[in-house]
């Protein structure tokens, strides 16, 4: 059963890490864009992904809808402190890579955003 319902996120975790992680060299181009920074929208979309999985494998696990708000607030915790750790695993591996602040307030309003589109499709009972 833990597979079933952690798979999915810890999955997703390993490729952020993973992703994160990299070395200066190896990231892509990225392409300017005027209004929002590619990397900005990077960090929150996968954020957004990994905290709507987080929250999905513990509801699902604990099966208890009541505890909603409770396991929001803990995969948001979760899904933050892994954004501030990537941010200082940058600054002391030295690949090349810099952890910035920034990045860890685009991690956490993708994760609000993620929480907020988990939140509503519970609500509506289209939660898969």
């Amino acid at each position: 059963m833990f597979i079933r319902y952690y798979f999915p996120a810890l999955l997703w975790a390993a490729v952020v890490l993973f992703l994160t992680l990299l070395p200066s060299n190896a990231l892509p181009e990225t392409p300017e864009w005027k209004f929002l920074s590619f990397d900005t929208f990077c960090h929150a979309a996968t954020f957004a992904l990994l905290t709507f999985l987080v929250i999905r494998s513990f509801y699902f696990h604990y099966g208890n809808p009541r505890s909603l708000r409770y396991t929001i607030g803990v995969s948001l915790a979760l899904c933050l402190f892994l954004g501030i750790l990537i941010e200082l695993l940058q600054m002391v591996m030295k690949q090349g890579r810099h952890g910035e602040i920034s990045d860890v307030v685009s991690d956490f309003i993708g994760s609000l955003a993620g929480a907020a589109f988990f939140y509503y499709l519970s609500r509506r009972k289209l939660v898969f």
